[in-house]
């Protein structure tokens, strides 16, 4: 008997110094309190079924630690490269098509000729034309198709910049009755490249005696162009608009119908 309990503590011994280095303290001592009583009621079997369910417990425990530990380590690599994606301004998630490449060059070549034509407009040569006739009723064969949306359109002045004899920008302004209209047209190796329109909504009519210019709210839009076709297209909440709907194809031919017009006036 003395034997057999020398095993059985030799066994527990091991057994209990195995969660004792896993930190498991308080269990430590209560397994210590009770393999006691085991031993004095002579509950071998007892003993050797307990033992072995801490032994399934403290292996599936030490299991979870193991897999929390390479969780954490995998999530720390993760973030180390998205932060070095985002240092270098490179990712390895494949772009979906090389359009996306391919349109934003064209966006970032248009908003470099804008600036640059604005920054250099005080060296253009400036022609005006006032009051100009481009109204359908009176020039069915050469109107404006942005002209006939304001209501009760009373003018349309017409203000062009030209470098050398190449022109660069046209600004149409066209003045309603509780509405105006203000559509700057962008040129670039005779070519049409970007539209950008103001429109102001005034609170109250032009006419009314209590009107207040300050009163009124504005619309922008901006339409980009490339080799005569409409690419972009943002309204005046920079969505992006279909470019394949019909409305879409009709404001394209509109804008390129009334850039030439603007362009050919005398």
């Amino acid at each position: 008997m003395i034997y057999e309990n020398q095993n059985h503590k030799c066994f527990v011994k091991h057994l209990l110094e195995h969660l004792l280095r896993l930190g498991y303290k308080l269990v430590f001592n209560t397994i210590i309190n009770f393999y006691i009583k085991l031993i004095q009621n002579r509950m071998k079997n007892n003993v050797y079924f307990f033992c072995l369910i801490l032994l399934i417990v403290s292996c599936n425990n030490t299991k979870k630690e193991e897999n929390k530990t390479l969780n954490t380590k995998e999530n720390t690599y993760i973030q180390i490269e998205k932060k070095e994606e985002s240092r270098t301004g490179t990712s390895k998630t494949p772009l979906k098509s090389s359009s996306i490449d391919k349109e934003s060059e064209e966006i970032v070549s248009i908003k470099k000729w804008f600036s640059e034509i604005n920054s250099s407009i005080s060296n253009y040569k400036k022609k005006e034309n006032k009051d100009i006739d481009i109204y359908k009723d009176s020039n069915p064969e050469k109107y404006s198709y942005e002209s006939e949306r304001i209501y009760r359109l009373a003018m349309v002045d017409l203000e062009r910049y030209y470098e050398s004899n190449e022109l660069r920008k046209a600004i149409v302004r066209f003045y309603g009755y509780q509405e105006d209209l203000i559509s700057e047209y962008y040129f670039w190796n005779d070519s049409l490249f970007f539209v950008f329109k103001t429109e102001i909504n005034y609170l109250k009519s032009k006419s009314a005696d209590d009107f207040t210019e300050s009163d009124k709210k504005k619309m922008e839009s901006r339409f980009y162009f490339q080799n005569g076709k409409l690419i972009r297209w943002l309204d005046h909440n920079k969505k992006q608009m279909n470019l394949t709907d019909v409305k879409a194809k009709k404001i394209e031919q509109e804008i390129l119908s009334d850039s030439r017009l603007y362009r050919n006036i005398k």
